[in-house]
């Protein structure tokens, strides 16, 4: 320290440490006194923004369960079946006894709405 007060004098010594000093308070410390004070206080925030983002929500919600009724609503084309020889049983399956891989089953899409309209509530 006394080199410091020899090399730059008094003044020039005074004006680092307090530079120092105001640097540390408004930088570190009033910051950190700041979030520690709002992290114990509630602030109300059901505004406008709060209801209209859970309005949003709820629509996003309804589209997707009106995708999924039209989803169960569409009727795929009638296929032309194989040719068979009366009395003698085919061994190609019914198209509609075979799963189709990209139509989930319809207990997961029940289980799909159900999930929904308890997030939703």
């Amino acid at each position: 320290m006394k080199a410091l007060l020899k090399s730059y004098g008094l003044g020039l010594t005074s004006l680092f440490i307090g530079l120092t000093v105001v640097w540390i308070a408004v930088l570190i410390i009033l910051p950190q006194v700041r979030m520690i004070d709002r992290a114990f206080t509630h602030t109300d925030r059901a505004g406008a923004a709060a209801n209209l983002a859970l309005e949003i929500d709820r629509l996003y919600t309804r589209v997707f369960e009106i995708d999924l009724d039209l989803d169960d609503l569409q009727v795929s084309p009638p296929e032309a079946e194989p040719a068979t020889t009366p009395g003698v049983p085919s061994l190609v399956p019914s198209p509609a006894l075979v799963p189709s891989p990209s139509a989930p089953a319809p207990a997961l899409r029940s289980t799909a709405i159900m999930l929904i309209k308890a997030c939703s509530i």
